[in-house]
């Protein structure tokens, strides 16, 4: 019998139907209907479907691809129609496949059965791939539904044909979640009588991928599933339909693999596995990753459940664990799965400030339960060391937090173990001596100096690192604030310097960040240059020579003192040229075309192998190709040995390059300049971080890629190039006014003082945004904005519209300052003001 529509006639002989199957069934019971959620991950393997099962139908509905989709093996006959709103009723058969038939029907007032393709991402039908996986995701991505919008009541039911009386049935529906408040009624036909799904109604929008599972043993050649939606155009709704035949034997699948579980002091290995009744179990220990050799478990020696499918133990614990399950049809081996419950270190101890005194907190993990034994140390080391004890500056002792409050400078580690085992942490030290390293004028101050910067060698502790009494300097210079400018650089305000005369910095009882004093605790150190450790330093303003009677540049030297001086001996066309820019700004100018460079001879303060930083004030004229943007290198061929700085483009910015001549890692800036200005360039690196600045704007931070580790930098005692790589590959089209390199790195601080000296040395143009602020008073409209960088631009207005590009016009003197005064005009609606830079 074949049921389509649930029109009044064919009601009457459904149910004529249900009471002949009534009358003549043998037994009559009830089947059983549960409902499955399917995990997000190896959903294909989780369904539990497998070739070894007999098949009478599988069906994945839709109008996507005609090909058939298969999971694990078991190909699903695709439905897919010519049209959508197929009216009333439809009848699909997977001939050659499974040789079932589904017939699908509609209630009239549903006008048909839509077909269709479902939204695969985000939307009111879900995120699918946060559904599932595999290619169960792919059969769930388009559906089978009744029409018309759905009303209440309305509904949608599948026929399943070519049964076998008496046979054992597991019918399955797949779905899942579309959209907010679709609930529907669920009713399964296969023993005789209607049932009922014992959790209606059902909320088809739960989320995730589920199915609904109704094991029967049939009573007829056909079984039903008809669903009724309670909520108006939410109609109800199928994206696939499965029937097996349980009778028909088929050997074990395992559907979870093995995976061990922490339960209270024990351990439990789960695993799932489907096939015909009985299923047996037996699980294996090795010592190995694999299964030979392994050892049959028995309810004895710390295991429980060595027949089951779930293992518990409690000793013995490490090792490798497998299952085997069988039935009369055949075995299947699991995979091996390793169990160590030693005690492993999560997280290794770190230092954490708590008022006065200081926590050391770490993570571990293992066969609980586990214990906890701390050691101080005086060497960074565990030979000798001595276990701490909760009392005389120390709590937390058996603990993973260990709370100091005395011994600052020593070394810690803790000791983890449980009944199998024990671990070590790593030796960590609070802190070593905090030592005032250098104090320097900084470079960009020299026309004015009222700044020293002090650098020290750890964290600093801000009250005692900015208390004036503990600076000053001789030669009648007074030191009149001090500020913590970065966690440990210290800029000292003082009287006006007098240039050329030597100064001596006095620092004493400076603390680091957790309290020790600095060592010694009185320092004298003579005030140098700033930044600290400089290498080289050349201005085009100062220290260029030129061949006689023209303005071709055959050396440049270096003003940090190292004598790094830079030479072309080529003479020309390889010689770049001496030239007063359109910003009136003194430059070194290289032209790529002519493979113009300069090159210093390599020495120790140009071999930068660790931190580092670069400034340069450049302006290029040409970025094409990629290989226009060189602005120093120390390479061997086109490989760093230990650094390559320049730019790529007017659409990536700068990079670093840190290498060793064979393999290197780089970081890239974020913002990239524009051709004809002159713009700041920083790259500064600390410890295995690089952050890049244009123009005072942090524009790109992180680690070497390509796995390139600091501590693989070297230098190979190649020449520094600058205005070309030393394969002459790489070139500058462009002019250099000034470079900067230091053996260390410079803090934000740094740049932001830096960039307001070279704003205004070289005409920098700030293209960071901005805001203009106004104000309305007398009839009179005041404009004005950030002075520092924004000098120079013109504001310009315009009473037509802003894309009327000939009615910009500037208003007088705004260049010149940052703050303008324009009268309103009472005749106009709408004025328009923007600002431009014109050099």
């Amino acid at each position: 019998m074949k049921t389509t529509i649930f029109t009044t006639k064919n009601r009457f002989l459904l149910w004529l139907f249900i009471a002949a199957a009534v009358l003549t069934s043998a037994s009559l019971r009830a089947g059983t209907i549960s409902l499955v959620n399917l995990p997000t991950n190896s959903t294909d393997l989780a369904t539990g479907i497998t070739t070894n099962k007999y098949y009478v139908s599988a069906f994945d509905y839709g109008t996507q691809s005609t090909n058939p989709v298969s999971v694990n093996g078991v190909v699903f006959t695709h439905v897919k129609t010519a049209a959508q709103n197929i009216y009333l009723s439809t009848n699909w058969i997977d001939t050659g496949t499974h040789n079932g038939q589904v017939i699908a029907s509609v209630s009239t007032t549903n006008k048909g059965i839509d077909v269709t393709s479902s939204a695969t991402q985000g939307g009111s039908s879900g995120n699918v791939s946060a559904q599932s996986d595999g290619n169960m995701r792919t059969i769930l991505t388009d559906l089978m539904y009744s029409g018309n919008g759905g009303p209440v009541g309305g509904w949608l039911q599948e026929e399943f044909d070519n049964l076998t009386v008496g046979h054992q049935y597991s019918m399955r529906i797949y779905y899942r979640q579309w959209s907010a408040n679709r609930t529907q009624n669920v009713w399964f036909f296969g023993e005789g009588a209607w049932q009922a799904y014992g959790a209606n109604p059902l909320d088809e929008d739960a989320g995730g991928a589920h199915y609904l599972e109704y094991d029967f043993t049939a009573a007829a050649t056909n079984a039903f599933c008809l669903m009724s939606n309670l909520i108006g155009n939410n109609a109800t709704m199928v994206y696939a339909s499965t029937v097996e035949d349980d009778s028909v034997p088929f050997a074990p699948f395992i559907t979870y693999e093995p995976a061990a579980t922490a339960v209270g002091n024990s351990f439990v290995f789960n695993v799932s596995a489907v096939g015909t009744t009985n299923l047996s179990y037996q699980w294996y220990v090795n010592t190995a990753s694999n299964t030979s050799g392994a050892t049959a478990l028995s309810n004895g020696n710390g295991y429980s459940g060595a027949t089951n499918s779930s293992l518990t133990f409690s000793t013995n614990l490490l090792g490798y664990y497998f299952v085997i399950v069988t039935n009369n049809y055949g075995a299947i081996t699991s995979t091996v799965a390793q169990l160590n419950p030693l005690p492993i270190i999560e997280t290794q101890p770190t230092v954490v400030k708590q008022g006065q005194s200081l926590e050391f907190v770490m993570a571990a993990g293992g066969f609980p339960p586990l214990s906890y034994q701390w050691y101080v140390n005086t060497t960074n080391g565990t030979a000798g060391a001595t276990a701490v004890n909760n009392g005389v500056g120390y709590s937390g002792a058996n603990t993973n937090a260990l709370t100091v409050s005395t011994n600052f400078l020593e070394y810690y580690f803790v000791v983890v173990s449980n009944s199998y085992g024990a671990i070590t942490s790593s030796v960590v030290v609070i802190a070593t001596s905090l030592t005032a390293q250098s104090a320097g004028e900084p470079i960009w101050n020299t026309g004015s100096q009222t700044n020293v910067v002090v650098t020290f060698s750890d964290t600093l502790d801000l009250n005692s690192s900015t208390a004036l009494t503990n600076y000053s300097l001789n030669n009648g210079a007074s030191v009149l604030s001090a500020t913590l400018a970065s966690a440990n650089e210290v800029v000292l305000g003082t009287s006006a310097l007098t240039p050329a005369t030597s100064y001596t910095l006095t620092i004493q009882n400076v603390k680091d960040y957790y309290g020790i004093l600095m060592t010694p605790v009185s320092t004298n150190l003579a005030v140098g240059l700033y930044p600290a450790n400089l290498s080289l330093w050349v201005k085009a303003s100062e220290e260029v020579t030129t061949d006689p009677g023209t303005n071709t540049v055959n050396q440049w030297n270096d003003l940090s003192g190292n004598q790094n001086n830079f030479y072309q001996q080529g003479g020309a066309p390889y010689e770049p040229l001496l030239v007063t820019n359109a910003f009136g700004d003194v430059a070194i100018r290289f032209t790529a075309s002519n493979e113009t460079y300069m090159y210093a001879n390599t020495s120790s303060t140009l071999a930068l192998t660790n931190n580092m930083t670069i400034i340069a004030v450049v302006n290029f004229s040409d970025l094409d190709g990629g290989t226009n943007g060189m602005i120093c290198s120390k390479t061997l061929n086109n490989i760093p040995d230990p650094y390559d700085y320049y730019v790529t483009s007017t659409t990536s910015g700068a990079r670093l390059y840190r290498g060793n001549g064979t393999t290197y890692g780089q970081v890239s800036a974020t913002l990239a300049p524009q051709l004809g200005v002159p713009y700041t360039f920083v790259a500064t690196m600390s410890g295995t971080n690089v952050t890049h600045y244009l123009d005072g704007v942090q524009c790109g931070t992180g680690q070497l890629n390509n796995n390139f580790s600091v501590t693989n930098i070297t230098d190979g005692g190649q020449p520094l190039f600058i205005g070309a790589r030393q394969d002459t590959v790489n070139r500058l089209t462009g002019d250099i006014s000034e470079l900067i390199i230091a053996n260390s790195a410079v803090s934000a601080y740094d740049v932001s003082s830096m960039e307001n000296y070279l704003v205004q040395e070289y005409n920098v143009v700030t293209f960071a945004p901005t805001n203009i602020l106004y104000s309305v008073h007398g009839g009179q409209l005041t404009l004005s904005w950030p002075g520092a960088g924004y000098t120079g631009w013109s504001l310009q207005s315009n009473s037509v519209g802003v894309a009327a590009s000939n009615s910009w016009f500037t208003i007088p003197g705004s260049a010149s300052t940052n703050q303008i005064t324009v009268p309103l005009g009472t005749g106009l609606t709408n004025v328009f003001y923007r600002m431009i830079y014109q050099p």
